[in-house]
């Protein structure tokens, strides 16, 4: 049901490139009082301010669904958030799917670029501390 709504929500909407349904609802682990994690990937083109859109999405789809929605605008995002959105996440709707790929492909790369550093940052700290 929240899937289905999502879709025909977003469906129409020209700046929507691609449409993911992350965290507890897409791991099926929800509780009453879960909200709804939502990636959203807007198309390049567009010009309205991401943080105008995602109070758009908010309000309105919160509306239909009658839960607290966090949506996350994809294309501003960093890497630790983008491997579980890709990683965890439902892919619900794709309406561009050249871009899409694209930027998956770039997000990925680097997903396990930042991955490798930050594998070095945390075995360093934890060499620290137990050194202490």
């Amino acid at each position: 049901m929240i899937e289905n709504t999502i879709k025909l929500y977003f469906k129409d909407r020209k700046e929507i490139a691609a449409i993911y349904l992350f965290g507890s609802y897409a791991s099926g682990k929800e509780r009453h009082m879960s909200d709804v994690d939502i990636g959203v990937l807007l198309n390049h083109k567009y010009s309205k301010s991401s943080e105008i859109l995602k109070e758009e999405y908010m309000i309105q789809l919160g509306r239909l669904l009658r839960k607290d929605i966090h949506p996350v605008i994809m294309n501003i995002v960093g890497e630790v958030l983008l491997k579980q959105i890709f990683g965890k996440g439902k892919l619900v709707l794709v309406k561009n799917i050249k871009f899409h790929k694209e930027f998956k492909m770039v997000a990925l790369s680097k997903i396990v670029d930042f991955s490798f550093y930050l594998e070095k940052m945390y075995s360093s700290l934890t060499k620290r501390i137990l050194e202490s």
